[in-house]
């Protein structure tokens, strides 16, 4: 066994979506909205200290959010629970980039600017709720046995990639300095959510409660990711 075998015969469509459910997570803006969330606050106005306490809080706070993301993925399910995730998480870009064009944000109105602050409070806890903690389960069970530890490499280099190239692009938008994008950023990560969002509804298929050798029988008879809940093994 190779590293190519995670390209060949139903392997490849397991290998996409391991490396695809990671790069999705970073198209949904994340570097941009947690990363630098209070760089963004001091540009919104906000004073350095209450922007560092306020992302000082919400980490505290994003604790709780993980450890009970463990319980809603496999309640909700993996499949559902990106989806919804994903949806609610678009919704927020698009309003951070909306009240950054609001004309009363550039004349001092401090509304638009506790609007974005919020909306990023809101983003941080969906994110780690949802998108954030499920590739780490779906990248380990959409793997077949025989490629696991092949797959999961391939799905951390992936993540990393995107990783580093958004902790470079990010910066050079949002820099005064350089583009001056400010809020206007949730416009660009909002289209890529829905290009996101699309992926994951034809691409991620539901594996929660599936015994290995279900998953392995699934994608070996190229089920389509949105049958996979209600498919009974063997029919068809």
């Amino acid at each position: 066994m190779s590293y190519l075998d995670c390209f060949s015969g139903y392997d490849l469509r397991r290998t996409e979506i391991a490396c695809g459910i990671f790069s999705v997570a970073q198209l949904t803006g994340v570097v941009f909205v947690i990363s630098y969330s209070s760089y963004f606050f001091e540009l919104t106005g906000l004073s350095p200290s209450s922007s560092f306490s306020i992302s000082g809080g919400v980490s505290v706070f994003n604790l709780v959010d993980v450890i009970c993301s463990w319980f809603l993925i496999n309640r909700a399910g993996r499949r559902s629970t990106t989806i919804v995730g994903i949806s609610i998480l678009t919704i927020l870009l698009f309003l951070i980039g909306i009240l950054d064009i609001l004309p009363s944000t550039h004349r001092g109105a401090t509304g638009p600017v506790y609007g974005q602050v919020i909306c990023i409070i809101v983003f941080t806890f969906v994110y780690l709720g949802s998108i954030g903690p499920i590739g780490y389960a779906l990248f380990a069970e959409i793997s077949s046995s025989r490629l696991r530890s092949r797959t999961i490499g391939l799905g951390i280099v992936a993540q990393n990639v995107f990783g580093i190239l958004m902790n470079i692009v990010v910066p050079l938008l949002i820099n005064p300095d350089a583009a001056n994008l400010r809020g206007k950023m949730g416009f660009i990560f909002g289209g890529t959510s829905v290009l996101a969002l699309v992926w994951v509804y034809m691409r991620v298929p539901e594996t929660a409660h599936r015994k290995f050798e279900e998953l392995d029988w699934l994608f070996e008879h190229r089920v389509p990711a949105r049958k996979f809940k209600g498919t009974v093994l063997g029919a068809g």
